[in-house]
């Protein structure tokens, strides 16, 4: 394990939104482990985003340290304990050491396929009857993001327009709709009646939700969002992902998922952002309506 100061370095890693985000904050605390050999420390939260996301008992388990960190680093951190603050890790406009990491983003893009594989193997082998199902159907399971995004009232929360539906219509036969109970996404009417879905699901419990994604041959996405960027991540099984330039680096984004994967992109025009961030809620549904 790794020393520090003459002390055990010890990652508490901080809770930060919801399931998508958590998965990211478990990624980054594992190449620590990885690369400096660090001891984990999570909450009872993050310890059940861990177990949903396939993560067994071994896999925050300390090992031996590949390399150690600089006294550059060693300067700007004098804690036994620190936090990953995933709500700084990826911007641009932040200094490093303001980062509370010992990873650079760089670090943490190129090694993120290579670290979520355990994750993807156990998710495959959990889910084996459901991704055998959705093999043969052939069919795309698309996220309709609900929740903190159906009154439209945040302007850095972008969701795709009613004309990226239309063009999923040309990319597969068969749709599963995955969206949240009660809250549902803005145009959920709408995309219903467009893409005809095979079935929609909506649990309470998000792991089932999850999996329907982390099973599916294809994805796409609904904008701006991690969760069904973490499950692109998970799934062993993916062939295609369709999304939108309407998405964050900040975060886990299409990016990142792994190089095997087929990426199909559609692309809004600037336009309609410039648009999005002027308006009000009301006119921003009136502009994926039209859009």
């Amino acid at each position: 394990m790794l020393k520090f100061a003459g002390r055990l370095t010890i990652i508490q890693v901080t809770e930060y939104g919801r399931l998508g985000n958590n998965i990211q904050q478990i990624l980054i605390a594992k190449l620590h482990i990885v690369k400096y050999g660090c001891k984990v420390s999570l909450s009872k939260s993050l310890k059940k985003s861990l177990s949903i996301a396939g993560g067994t008992k071994d896999f925050l388990q300390p090992q031996k340290a590949l390399t150690t960190i600089s006294k550059q680093q060693q300067r700007w951190r004098t804690h036994q304990l620190f936090r990953i603050n995933a709500d700084l890790f990826f911007y641009r406009n932040v200094k490093w050491w303001e980062i509370d990491t010992f990873i650079n983003p760089s670090d943490f893009t190129e090694s993120i396929a290579s670290l979520a594989e355990p994750l993807r193997n156990e998710l495959s082998r959990r889910n084996n009857l459901l991704i055998k199902e959705y093999e043969r159907l052939d069919i795309c399971v698309v996220h309709l993001r609900g929740g903190d995004i159906s009154d439209l009232s945040n302007s850095q929360y972008v969701t795709n327009p009613l004309s990226y539906y239309r063009w999923l219509l040309g990319q597969s036969d068969k749709f599963l709709l995955v969206t949240e109970p009660r809250c549902h996404h803005p145009l959920f009417e709408e995309i219903c009646e467009l893409l005809k879905p095979e079935s929609i699901v909506s649990h309470r419990k998000v792991k089932k939700d999850f999996y329907a994604l982390t099973s599916s041959p294809k994805i796409a996405t609904s904008g701006v969002g991690t969760f069904a960027i973490a499950a692109a991540l998970l799934n062993k099984n993916l062939k295609k992902l369709f999304f939108s330039n309407a998405f964050c680096e900040e975060h886990l984004n299409p990016l990142l998922v792994q190089p095997n994967v087929q990426k199909i992109y559609y692309q809004i025009p600037n336009s309609f952002f410039e648009a999005w961030s002027k308006m009000a809620p009301q006119q921003r549904l009136d502009l994926l309506k039209n859009s």
